[in-house]
C-alpha cells in the first residue's frame, strides 16, 4: 500500500517504509517511525495535531 494517510497506515501496516527521493530512508515498525521526530520532521511528514501514533494498534 501506498499512502500518505499516515493515520490509515499506521491502523493497517504494523511495518512501514518511509521513501525519500525513491530511496529507502527508514524501515521498521509503523508506530516506531512515526513517533520518531526527527525522523518525520527531515522527510517533511505530519501527523495531524494531537495525534499519537502509540495510541493506535496496526492491525496485522
Amino acid at each position: 500500500m501506498v499512502t500518505h494517510d499516515l493515520p490509515y497506515a499506521l491502523e493497517l501496516c504494523p511495518r512501514a517504509l518511509i521513501l525519500s527521493d525513491g530511496v529507502i530512508a527508514a524501515d521498521g515498525p509503523t508506530a516506531g517511525l512515526f513517533s520518531d521526530g526527527e525522523l518525520m520532521r527531515a522527510h517533511r511528514l505530519e501527523l495531524p495535531f494531537g495525534f499519537d501514533p502509540r495510541s493506535v494498534s496496526a492491525s496485522g
